[in-house]
């Protein structure tokens, strides 16, 4: 198969010859099949001739290669001519023992498309399948698997010009010591920060992935880490590795009683359920993964019609930085804060919303939210609910046939005293008397 022209498709190869039609993410990644540890996905969708088989070979503990799937499905329903099976391994068996040969050697694979690292032995591992491979991670820089994945000049100036837009004075990068992008990149920051000698730039690269459950482990196992991030002129940005190191700084700073994003802005990588269910919520740059599965399966695929491996990487650029609570300095929070909270008052006010309730949805101190919301609204957050409340009990009184308990119920009350406490309060007359007047003067309309 690789001693074909790159002028002519192997006929086993040609999309329109081996379906009929392309085949979803869906038809592919079907059936789930979990034997010794190992997850098995294998297409349920029979051929009407041979086709090339292709193995995708990663971790299922990863947002990211459920993104580099879709992207290499998407290449087949453009081209067709494949079929594929995956096998996922947990973190505890994932590219831990190289004893045992890969599991493509000798099934009958054309190719593969997998997630590596630069674990020690982990080329000659790849390698002695001896079917074409495709590395869609920047963690293993060699010019014997080629490699599809973000570059790292362009994340680097692509992080930097996110947070140099946050107004910080000083700049720190860190990761996990075992990775080579970690190194690579620190290298790239340390260039575009040098004309620039009012950032302090540093970093730490001892950060090792564990299961750190609060900041004070982060704290016991990283001392030096927390000494520096105390001793950095603030306000501090920490340009993390990946989202999980961006959990992991957020946990110790919020354990060193710094504020973030106001001392200390926080960013991530890859967009994952961590950076969206974490509280604070991480700003986090999303990985391209569709469009790096997409172009592995497109530089295997070149590989298996002849041509030659590619010797450089092919790079993919990040496009999108989706900007949450730990990079939104004073100015956007309180903008962002604000509007959640007219949001939540006017959802909620009548369901017996508290503003006590509402600063803890809001993770801000009672004193900052009430001194916000009287600069841009005019009154307070209680005094919101309460006119929310009442404007209600107007309309249904003037309006329904309710009686005085259900809307005391529909206003937020579990008490009709209460609410009519309340209502004379607001209104200088009793509920029955508003309903009086007011609907007597609707009937003569």
């Amino acid at each position: 198969m690789t001693n074909a022209s790159t002028n002519a498709d192997p006929p086993i190869l040609r999309g329109g010859a081996t379906c009929n039609q392309p085949l979803s993410a869906t038809q592919y990644f079907r059936k789930c099949v979990k034997t010794f540890g190992v997850l098995k996905v294998r297409t349920m969708k029979k051929f009407s001739s041979p086709a090339a088989h292709i193995l995708f070979f990663g971790p299922n503990y990863s947002d990211y290669v459920p993104r580099l799937l879709e992207g290499i499905v998407r290449f087949q329903n453009e081209r067709g001519g494949y079929k594929f099976s995956a096998t996922l391994l947990g973190s505890e068996d994932y590219l831990e023992d190289f004893s045992y040969p890969p599991p493509w050697l000798n099934q009958g694979y054309s190719g593969v498309i997998t997630y590596a690292g630069a674990e020690a032995g982990i080329v000659q591992w790849l390698t002695s399948g001896k079917i074409p491979i495709v590395n869609a991670s920047a963690d293993l820089p060699s010019k014997e698997v080629p490699s599809v994945h973000l570059g790292d000049a362009a994340f680097v100036k692509f992080a930097l010009k996110h947070l140099l837009k946050t107004g910080v004075k000083s700049i720190m990068y860190t990761g996990d010591s075992r990775s080579s992008a970690v190194h690579f990149r620190d290298k790239l920051m340390k260039e575009e920060l040098k004309n620039r000698p009012q950032h302090f730039y540093q970093t730490f690269h001892t950060l090792e992935y564990a299961n750190h459950l609060d900041g004070k482990q982060v704290f016991d196992s990283e001392p030096e880490l927390a000494k520096r991030i105390l001793e950095a002129e603030k306000p501090l940005a920490i340009s993390c590795a990946n989202d999980f190191t961006a959990m992991c700084i957020c946990q110790l700073c919020l354990t060193l009683g710094l504020r973030i994003p106001d001392e200390v802005t926080v960013l991530g990588v890859e967009d994952s359920a961590i950076a969206r269910f974490h509280s604070p919520t991480i700003s986090s740059i999303r990985l391209p993964g569709e469009l790096i599965g997409y172009e592995a399966m497109k530089t295997l695929d070149r590989i298996l019609h002849g041509a030659d491996p590619p010797q450089t990487a092919v790079l993919v650029s990040p496009t999108t930085i989706v900007q949450r609570q730990s990079t939104m300095r004073t100015t956007q929070q309180s903008t962002d804060d604000l509007s959640r909270a007219i949001a939540l008052i006017k959802d909620s006010a009548c369901q017996g919303l508290k503003v006590a309730e509402l600063v803890q949805l809001l993770h801000v101190s009672r004193k900052t939210l009430e001194r916000r919301f009287q600069k841009e609204v005019g009154r307070s957050p209680g005094d919101e609910i309460r006119r929310i409340r009442f404007e209600k009990a107007k309309e249904l009184l003037a309006s329904s046939s309710l009686s005085i308990s259900q809307v005391s119920q529909l206003t937020g009350f579990n008490r009709v005293s209460t609410f009519s406490a309340f209502f004379r309060q607001q209104a200088g007359c009793s509920p029955r008397e508003y309903r009086r007047e007011n609907q007597s003067v609707l009937i003569e309309r």
